[in-house]
């Protein structure tokens, strides 16, 4: 999943403006800053939201009370946009 960021342009799409949204809540970094993360910052952050995700992924199969189908799905997208970006970054591919 590529994601166009056009902060401040006016011209952010409803799916990025989503998107930018849901990983700035999950990690705390905006979309358009993981261009000056480091690649060990980008794995930290990778490393955790696995970490969350199969946190939440337990709690699942637990049927834990306090089980979010929401959550996992954010921390699912969000895991995948990162992973994605770090492949895109590695291949020397723009996001």
């Amino acid at each position: 999943m590529t994601v166009q960021n056009n902060a401040g342009s006016g011209n952010t799409s409803p799916v990025a403006g989503e998107a930018d949204w849901m990983m700035y809540r999950v990690i705390g970094v905006r979309h358009r800053d993981l261009d000056d993360a480091s690649p060990v910052e980008l794995g930290e952050h990778l490393r955790a939201l696995d970490r969350r995700l199969i946190r939440e992924r337990n709690k699942g199969l637990g049927r834990h009370w306090s089980y979010d189908l929401n959550r996992h799905i954010v921390l699912k997208t969000v895991r995948d946009m990162v992973a994605a970006y770090i492949e895109a970054r590695r291949h020397g591919h723009g996001t």
